[in-house]
């Protein structure tokens, strides 16, 4: 098993993006709506933003996003970008610094900085505007 696969495959994916706490740790109840003008406190470093434009940008990946999309399928498409990939970023990431596969600690600093990285990849390549795409969320969010 390679180091990618084995990141992979020691992630804890929470499958209801509605919990509000992981690990114990209480998660904001709302990650999905702009940050544009949301002044972070915790800068993303560098290597950490290549890694996570390199791997939300990934030709595979995008496509399924936006079929999911066609397919009105939101649940899914958040949970891809906001759980699953983000994880796998913030895995590899702790795992080059040497802090192990899935450092808490590294995840609570950066995980709402590497979403927002994966819903702009989102939106740049499916042309849909962000407001559009949080309105769907809000919608998901609602039941509706």
């Amino acid at each position: 098993m390679d180091a990618k696969t084995h990141s992979y495959a020691n992630l804890m994916i929470c499958p209801d993006p509605a919990r509000l706490s992981f690990r114990g740790r209480p998660v904001r109840k709302n990650l999905l709506e702009s940050r544009s003008s949301v002044s972070h406190t915790n800068q993303m470093d560098d290597k950490l933003k290549q890694l996570a434009e390199s791997r939300y940008s990934q030709k595979e990946f995008l496509g399924i996003l936006f079929e999911l999309a066609v397919e009105d399928q939101w649940f899914d498409l958040q949970h891809m970008i906001q759980h699953d990939m983000a994880k796998a970023i913030l895995a590899d990431y702790s795992f080059e610094l040497g802090e192990g596969y899935f450092n808490t600690d590294i995840f609570f600093k950066h995980w709402e900085e590497v979403i927002e990285v994966g819903w702009s990849a989102f939106c740049q390549h499916t042309g849909l505007p962000r407001e559009k795409v949080n309105l769907r969320l809000e919608q998901l969010r609602e039941g509706n």
